[in-house]
């Protein structure tokens, strides 16, 4: 890794967290090295150098950890007041495109919102919603429907 990525993660260690990627390899601190890499930021330069290595996008491909089960949802730790803005824009002005593209007679998709964090709350929510739906489904005689 180091070999392929030493300047990448010299940088990032050093940008991101203020600590010298050599102090820690000499000082044996491997462990911790590793916690320090796996927490950097998806937008770090040892991701982008990790993601455009054709060796490492071979061996993803072929595992089949490519495929993504579900929708994605970017993680919390990346989730900026500033996104949060940029994203609410973004929804609110394919909204805008739609409704006049439908006020001009055009046949407009309803715009799919953007992307964001989901957290175990969300899940809970999202859980107990299923189920009081499908109660009330139950209360008038429906089938019952596997989560």
């Amino acid at each position: 890794m180091l070999d392929k990525f030493g300047p990448q993660l010299r940088a990032d260690l050093q940008q991101v967290y203020g600590v010298d990627l050599a102090v820690l390899f000499k000082a044996r601190r491997y462990v911790h090295l590793l916690a320090l890499i796996d927490g950097l930021p998806a937008h770090s330069r040892y991701m982008e150098a990790y993601l455009n290595d054709e060796e490492i996008a071979t061996a993803i491909l072929d595992s089949g950890q490519s495929e993504a089960s579900g929708d994605y949802h970017p993680p919390l730790s990346s989730w900026t007041p500033e996104l949060a803005m940029l994203t609410e824009i973004k929804d609110t002005l394919a909204a805008s495109i739609a409704t006049q593209v439908g006020v001009a007679g055009g046949k407009a998709k309803n715009p799919k919102p953007s992307p964001r964090p989901v957290t175990a709350i969300d899940r809970i929510k999202e859980q107990r919603s299923r189920e009081a739906q499908q109660q009330i489904v139950d209360l008038f005689g429906g089938k019952r429907h596997s989560n």
